[in-house]
């Protein structure tokens, strides 16, 4: 049987002993063909939770203003 991306997906996500620590979301990131939002609601995160765990690693936290 053809493990399908989200088959993958799950498997990295799940073999981390910290299921959504930034470690394991990077990684299923990288192994995943699916958009973020599409991965992000597969392993029932959000999108900016995706987000964050690539900080400092192609991804600049920006702060917001209020002028």
């Amino acid at each position: 049987m053809k493990k399908t991306a989200k088959d993958r997906v799950m498997a990295a996500i799940t073999d981390s002993p910290v299921a959504d620590s930034p470690e394991a979301l990077r990684r299923a990131q990288a192994e995943a063909t699916l958009r973020p939002r599409d991965l992000a609601e597969s392993l029932g995160v959000s999108e900016a939770h995706l987000l964050a765990a690539r900080t400092g690693q192609g991804v600049t936290r920006i702060a917001a203003s209020s002028s």
